[in-house]
């Protein structure tokens, strides 16, 4: 069964979500064509958001499928799409309703802690092709650009999630990587899973970097707790951020932590 309150934490803040997340680097989209070694006919990024990981593959696929729950990011993808080989449809990662065996590359982009890791699996396992890749990619945290800046978005964080993990009637379910892994591995269904690291370069001022801040779920999440102590350190935060950044545009780096699994 679905978590229903791990969709609806992505409601209210599209508009944040689409414009200060990071879009998935080349390097993914290459790496992953080179060990399936052809032009894939489909690709699916299930818990696809708001697009930004499902039209990097627009130039590599003939046609990709982008999968999402969450309405307000479904109808948001589809507004901004204007690609002839690109879809977007309403769909779990454990029910996305596409035909056994067609999928080449099954795609989760920061996405996949949200699913029912044993379900998930068993639905990607089923509509992968015969040597068809899934690949799991998630971005670090915040990305390396100013030890103070970055120390304060850290700081913030862990207050945050202090909070919401102790909040156990309003707790979201959260899986982690190795516990997929685990599944993964003991699904039988992938011949070869590895893991890889890449990067991508960016620049960032005191904007985007306050932006990609807000753009995540729990932030979003503990505002509406409404909570006088979060509210003061946000705050603060924006300000060391501000006044480390303002009126600056720096070189920064973002790392993705990369798993695939071959079936």
């Amino acid at each position: 069964m679905n978590n229903i309150s791990n969709i609806e934490r992505f409601t209210g803040f599209v508009e944040t979500y689409d414009k200060y997340r990071p879009i998935p680097p080349k390097i993914i989209t290459d790496s992953v064509v080179n060990y399936i070694g052809r032009e894939p006919s489909l690709v699916a990024d299930l818990g696809c958001g708001t697009g930004l990981s499902t039209f990097i593959w627009s130039d590599y696929s003939k046609y990709v499928i982008g999968v999402e729950p969450n309405k307000s990011m479904l109808n948001k993808a589809i507004e901004k799409s204007n690609n002839d080989n690109i879809s977007f449809v309403f769909g779990y990662g454990n029910d996305t309703k596409i035909e056994s065996e067609k999928v080449d590359i099954v795609t989760c982009s920061s996405s996949f802690q949200w699913m029912e890791p044993t379900s998930t699996i068993n639905e990607i396992s089923r509509i992968l092709v015969p040597d068809g890749i899934f690949v799991i990619y998630n971005h670090d945290q915040p990305p390396s650009i100013d030890w103070v800046a970055e120390k304060a978005y850290k700081d913030l964080f862990n207050d945050i999630y202090t909070i919401l993990d102790n909040d156990n009637k309003k707790k979201d379910k959260l899986w982690t990587i190795e516990e997929y892994l685990n599944v993964m591995r003991k699904s039988n269904n992938f011949r070869f899973i590895r893991e890889f690291v890449v990067h991508s370069e960016l620049k960032m001022g005191a904007d985007d970097f306050i932006g990609l801040a807000e753009s995540q779920g729990a932030f979003q999440k503990i505002i509406k707790e409404n909570n006088a102590e979060m509210n003061r350190k946000i705050l603060q935060f924006k300000k060391i951020v501000r006044e480390r950044l303002e009126d600056k545009v720096l070189d920064g780096v973002l790392g993705y932590r990369v798993r695939i699994g071959i079936k």
